[in-house]
Parts: C-alpha cells; sequence; structure tokens
C-alpha cells in the first residue's frame, strides 16, 4: 500500500492505522463505504454502498442511471468514511477520484466480489439480480483511486 498517504485523522485521543492495520480494516467485516459527491447544485450528497478494497482501489457497484454515478460523471473528486459502529470506533476516511470500470470481465469479477462480501452466496434474488443486471449493463462498478487515508482508531482510549 505504499502509494497512499496515511494521516491521523484522530483527536488527541486517538491514533493514526499503520499500513497494515488499514489492510486489515478495509478487507474485513461487512461496513458500508459513505460516499461524498457534488450534485449539478453543488450540494453535497452521502451514499452508502458496498465495496470491495483490491490493488489499493476501492470499488463499488450502482444502477448505471444513479445519481451518485451522474455526480461522479460530473466531478470525479469524491470523499469516502468506512467507519467501525461499535466501539473502540475505528474508521479510514479520504479523498480520491473515480473511474467507472468497462472491462466486462473486471464488472463481473468485482460484482461477484461484492455478492460474496455482502450476501455469502449468489442463491438469493438480489445476489441474482446484482449479477445478471452487471452482465446486461445496467449495474456500472466504480473504481475510486485514494489521494490519501484519514485513519483513526480509539482502542487505546477504551482499554
Amino acid at each position: 500500500m505504499n502509494y497512499v498517504k496515511i494521516l491521523n485523522g484522530a483527536s488527541d485521543e486517538g491514533t493514526a492505522l499503520t499500513e497494515s492495520q488499514v489492510l486489515e480494516f478495509l478487507t474485513s467485516g461487512k461496513m458500508n463505504l459513505y460516499l461524498g459527491t457534488i450534485d449539478e447544485f453543488q450540494h453535497p450528497n452521502i451514499h452508502p454502498l458496498w465495496y470491495v478494497y483490491k490493488s489499493q482501489k476501492l470499488y463499488f457497484a450502482t444502477d448505471a442511471s444513479s445519481l451518485k454515478l451522474n455526480n461522479a460523471k460530473n466531478n470525479s473528486k469524491i470523499y469516502f468514511c468506512i467507519a467501525s459502529e461499535k466501539i473502540p470506533y475505528t474508521a479510514v476516511r479520504g479523498k480520491g477520484t473515480i473511474k467507472i470500470v468497462n472491462d466486462q470481465n473486471i464488472k463481473i469479477e468485482l460484482s461477484k466480489n461484492l455478492v460474496s462480501k455482502y450476501l455469502g452466496n449468489f442463491e438469493n434474488k438480489m445476489a441474482k439480480e446484482l449479477m445478471d443486471d452487471t452482465s446486461n449493463g445496467k449495474v456500472s462498478v466504480v473504481e475510486i483511486t485514494p489521494v490519501y487515508f484519514s485513519t483513526s482508531s480509539f482502542d487505546s482510549y477504551f482499554e
């Protein structure tokens, strides 16, 4: 993960995560990524998403006509936050840029990764619909290239 700068986003009570802790945090669990985009009126929008982290990039799938995708097409600069919901709180936030994945094989692979991570199998209606919609172009897969990670962990604060 050497190319992404890690900043200490914690207050006096918290600490920054190491590279290995960031990797572990982003690849384990089923947390949502909260994506911040700017709409056509220059207003901020927050969108909760399923994500996967691979090869120093974050990926998500969305309806090809979604507001978040339209916002990102108009302004590829975004902000994101992934945070634990239980004490001790941990978070990885950052700025990045968005790019739509065009390679159909990669789109299908990443959609499979999302289904595996969040649904666990491909037998339910939601999984089948996501895979079908990815195959027929109704779903876009989007890549986030982080500029930096601002991290915080409050493990030691709750000891």
